[in-house]
């Protein structure tokens, strides 16, 4: 796989280290030209976290349940 230029190195690396076969000195090693660049970037990548789930509560889906019914009804009503 012919890598086309920093975006391709950091996604390798990210994988890399996130599926422990490589560390970040490891992908740092492998791509001294792109280095100062590349460290960097790999240390804000691997610092984000993935955002804890997310669902509406019974009670919000209700609601926007009613207000989409109430407002196809409106909507209709217009069309009269």
């Amino acid at each position: 796989m012919e890598l086309k230029g920093i975006e391709d190195i950091l996604g390798l690396c990210i994988e890399d280290i996130r599926s422990e076969r490589s560390t970040l000195a490891d992908c740092l090693e492998r791509y001294p030209l792109a280095r100062q660049e590349l460290e960097p970037l790999l240390k804000i990548a691997l610092n984000i976290q993935e955002p804890p789930p997310v669902a509406p509560s019974d009670a919000f889906r209700v609601k926007a349940r009613v207000q989409l019914m109430e407002h196809i009804h409106a909507q209709k009503e217009k069309g009269k």
